[in-house]
């Protein structure tokens, strides 16, 4: 008797706690007929901007591992890029650096990727395998905490320092805000968390959870279309952060010292429509499986 194939479910996402950020990477390229000084000054502008931050502003202080440790030195892969160094965290100053010239390439540009990795830690693993030992449901949530990211394209028009201040900065509110996801990912997880599996556990782990700073137009639009095409429901529920997920009142934002800045474009990728603050996005997924 044949009891039909095996089916696999999408388990509930839950992210609500955010790790300490352990350690900063910088990826910075100059390609084709680019020179090298663009690539520096990138660099040398994120760097800028991350100390700037870690002085001025103590939400983003406060997600980095050992906060009150402090280092005057440091050393940068690059080449030959200097950047000079200041009394902050050990985690900046130790921020990897990495330059690199493209030449397999059919113009010339630049760009700048800033990643923020928080600290590993290791979530139980319940997957349920069959005979073949192929899982039958994947482990729930996510297996690490993801990491946070920005990035910024070279162009003419714009000096490289301010390309770099600008990716920093982004990171900078992201990390500020709380949230345990960026502002690119977020949204991309919004289709899984309306087809997740909605059984098994107490009625809180059968809906998924997902802690974020600034909600944007993006994933607004990726849950009205998840509920109309699917029937789920999404609530967003607006909190304050305080060294985790907390309620609050709506000055969060003015008081967290992170959100719009002055001068950023209305029409930039992902800019409008965005809404400062802490969320916690929660969906009770329809249960979809396949074979």
């Amino acid at each position: 008797r044949e009891d039909g194939p095996k089916t696999t479910t999408f388990p509930p996402i839950r992210l609500t706690k955010c790790q300490p950020i352990a350690s900063i990477s910088i990826k910075v390229f100059h390609a084709g007929k680019c020179p090298a000084w663009v690539a520096e000054k990138m660099a040398f502008g994120a760097m800028k901007e991350l100390k700037r931050a870690w002085s001025d502003n103590p939400r983003f202080r406060n997600r980095f591992s050992n906060v009150g440790a402090t280092n005057n030195t440091s050393s940068i892969d690059g080449d030959e890029c200097r950047i000079s160094r200041s009394q902050t965290s050990p985690i900046i100053d130790g921020a990897t650096v990495r330059i690199t010239h493209e030449t397999n390439c059919l113009g010339s540009g630049s760009g700048i990727l800033i990643v923020a990795h928080p600290e590993d830690i290791n979530h139980n693993s319940n997957n349920d395998n069959d005979d073949d030992g192929h899982p039958t449901k994947i482990s729930s949530s996510l297996p690490h905490h993801p990491a946070l990211a920005s990035s910024g394209l070279g162009d003419r028009k714009v000096p490289p320092l301010q390309t770099g201040s600008n990716a920093a900065r982004e990171l900078v509110e992201c990390i500020a805000s709380g949230g345990c996801v960026d502002r690119w990912l977020q949204d991309q997880l919004i289709p899984f968390m309306a087809l997740a599996d909605n059984t098994g556990g107490s009625s809180a782990q059968q809906r998924s959870e997902v802690f974020v700073g600034e909600l944007t137009l993006h994933s607004q639009t990726a849950m009205h279309v998840a509920e109309r095409m699917t029937g789920c429901e999404f609530e967003v529920e607006r909190v304050m952060m305080d060294r985790g997920v907390g309620v609050g009142d709506d000055d969060a934002a003015a008081a967290a010292g992170y959100g719009k800045e002055d001068g950023d474009d209305d029409n930039a990728y992902g800019e409008a429509g965005r809404i400062v603050g802490g969320h916690i996005v929660r969906c009770r997924g329809i249960g979809f499986s396949y074979a």
